[in-house]
């Protein structure tokens, strides 16, 4: 018997043998979800995703952050529970926590459709436990809840195919929705989604009454018109070059390979045939379904709706690259290809006249077993600051320290920073400095002969990034000290220094040391330190900045910080160095105690 042959849906089914399984599998990966969104450090995404759009709710707006990182409704519910439980960021990710549940029941309704009972059991732990699909249920992006919600409407657009009920079709397209609300990655998924209700309204219409046909119709108008502001919004970040990730270079080196590397852990050229000659078994067995039975239980089948929903995304993908030159999808942009990947797999395999042929999907569940950890992530491993390394480094900084890191580890610096009472500031830069006191840098760019000034005194093992410490520290000699105390004022830009070497002074390193109270009238989203440097052309050269909000908290309005920032005139076409407040909110801002010291390193 087909397990599909239920008499009435069933989000969460009665309990048997079969169900005591489902719940303890449940129970066990949830509980392993719970310890990973307690314990694993915040990716350099996650933090980013907290600065920019959770803390200071500026999520779809004119003067929001126009970025692809943006999962508008993570962003909602996180900032939902940033504004309810607060900044720690087990509290942001519950969002995605939750969506498990909705993912995990769905990935059973979706299997409901196998004949065999092992492969069933097989087929619902594999899916549970792919570790680069698992892993973004305990983070704080929109590719946890977008899941969830994809799988979700599948599942439901599936039980509508076979009631032709109203309100699960409804729920179908919301759910649907939800997920490109999530993240824009599934909407492909979702105008295929339409597409099937379009082909079903067709095939069940003798069957609908105009009451039921007005309303089913009627969701498809609702839906279509709630999408096309999400529309907007994608178009205005490719318009604006946000939609970076990926390239146009083929779908198996972008694509497939990334996906490949993260799911399977090799690029082999194997796999790549591998996965060929699966899609042909399973294009070709589909064909051959279709001319042994009728057309209409053909349609109605679950391993029918899953290739079309594979091959849909696969057409319109190619499409969209060759036509509109949208740039095929990279690694988690294109994880709704592993679902439907695999799930097409589970049903080919479910063919085969073998109670063992899902065996071979045992692979995620102990690949799984490999990789369970409190730490790291199989996507982006390195780009996290973990909480050991932070303090290895902290026991090295002093308050006249001056900092340069890697540029996915300063926000989650900042982050960390907001704990302690004096801030240390460092500054963003992907290749090493040479005139800070404390370089923090990522393995491919330390090359100890060129940097033949520091000693590496700590590796990190989570990142394998390299704590850099120079050999012998610069002589900080004090060339002058200026009050630059700012009245209040809610000016965009502040002037509060501007440095010119005389002849007898350029070619040297400089260190910029600013201290001061500041005042704020109202919660704010940016205000930041400024170094700007300038050649004899007036062309900036040289930016750095310096966001206090990152370190301080919006809701802190009065507090004093330290910026330790060394400048080289000699690496760089320098002429000048212009030391401004930047208030792009225009708040009404007030430094006190304000003053610039300023060394010669030598």
């Amino acid at each position: 018997m087909s397990l599909q042959e239920t008499k009435k849906f069933r989000f969460i089914p009665r309990l048997n043998a079969e169900h005591v399984y489902e719940w303890a599998l449940f129970y066990l990966l949830f509980f392993y979800l719970v310890l990973r969104a307690i314990y694993v450090p915040p990716l350099h995404d996650e933090v980013a995703t907290f600065f920019h759009y959770i803390e200071v709710g500026d999520i779809w707006s004119d003067t929001a952050v126009l970025d692809a990182n943006n999962h508008l409704l993570n962003s909602y519910l996180s900032r939902l529970s940033y504004l309810i439980f607060g900044e720690h960021f087990f509290f942001l990710r519950l969002p995605n926590l939750f969506a498990f549940f909705i993912f995990f029941w769905s990935i059973v309704h979706l299997l409901k459709g196998l004949n065999h009972r092992l492969n069933y059991l097989i087929a619902l732990v594999a899916l549970s436990t792919i570790p680069f699909v698992f892993e973004y249920f305990a983070l704080t992006r929109g590719y946890g809840l977008g899941m969830a919600f994809f799988v979700m409407s599948i599942a439901l657009l599936l039980h509508w195919i076979k009631t032709q009920k109203s309100g699960v079709l409804f729920f179908s397209l919301i759910t649907g929705w939800l997920s490109v609300f999530a993240n824009l990655i599934f909407i492909n998924s979702f105008v295929l989604l339409i597409f099937a209700v379009m082909v079903f309204f067709i095939v069940h219409r003798a069957n609908f009454t105009l009451k039921k046909y007005t309303f089913q119709i009627g969701s498809v108008v609702l839906v279509g018109m709630l999408t096309y502001p999400l529309i907007q919004f994608g178009l205005k970040l490719k318009n604006s070059d946000a939609l970076y990730y990926g390239s146009l270079d083929g779908f198996w080196e972008v694509t497939g390979k990334s996906l490949s590397e993260l799911v399977l852990f090799t690029e082999s050229d194997v796999v790549k045939w591998l996965v060929i000659a699966a899609l042909l078994i399973i294009a070709t067995e589909t064909f051959v379904r279709l001319l042994e039975i009728k057309w209409w239980d053909f349609l109605h089948k679950h391993s029918t709706i899953m290739v079309f929903f594979l091959f849909g995304n696969l057409t319109i993908t190619w499409i969209l690259a060759n036509a509109m030159k949208v740039n095929y999808p990279e690694d988690r942009a294109g994880i709704y290809f592993v679902l439907l990947f695999v799930i097409s797999v589970v049903y080919m395999l479910d063919k085969i006249k073998w109670k063992y042929s899902g065996v071979p999907l045992l692979f995620f569940p102990i690949s799984f077993l490999f990789v369970i950890n409190f730490s790291k992530t199989v996507v982006t491993p390195d780009q996290t600051l973990s909480r050991d390394f932070y303090k290895e480094i902290r026991a090295q900084v002093s308050t006249s320290s001056s900092v340069q890191m890697y540029t996915t580890q300063h926000l989650a610096w900042a982050y960390y920073e907001r704990s302690k009472a004096h801030k240390v500031f460092v500054l963003n830069q992907r290749e090493p400095s040479t005139v800070h006191d404390i370089v923090v840098t990522r393995k491919p760019f330390y090359n100890p002969e060129s940097h033949n000034g520091y000693k590496s005194v700590f590796i990190d093992s989570l990142t394998q990034n390299h704590l850099l410490l120079q050999k012998e520290s610069f002589i900080r000699e004090e060339i002058f000290k200026k009050d630059v105390s700012v009245p209040w004022n809610a000016d965009e830009f502040s002037e509060l220094l501007i440095f010119e070497p005389t002849k007898s002074e350029a070619n040297q390193s400089y260190l910029f040391n600013l201290k001061s109270t500041i005042e704020i009238d109202s919660i704010y989203k940016d205000i930041s330190v400024i170094f700007a440097g300038l050649n004899k052309a007036g062309e900036q050269v040289h930016y750095s900045s310096f966001p206090l909000r990152w370190y301080y908290g919006s809701r802190n309005l009065a507090f004093d910080f330290e910026i330790n920032h060394p400048i080289s005139f000699t690496e760089e076409d320098l002429h000048s160095v212009k030391v401004y407040l930047w208030n792009p909110q225009l708040r009404s801002v007030h430094l006190s105690r304000a003053e610039v010291r300023l060394f010669r390193l030598q």
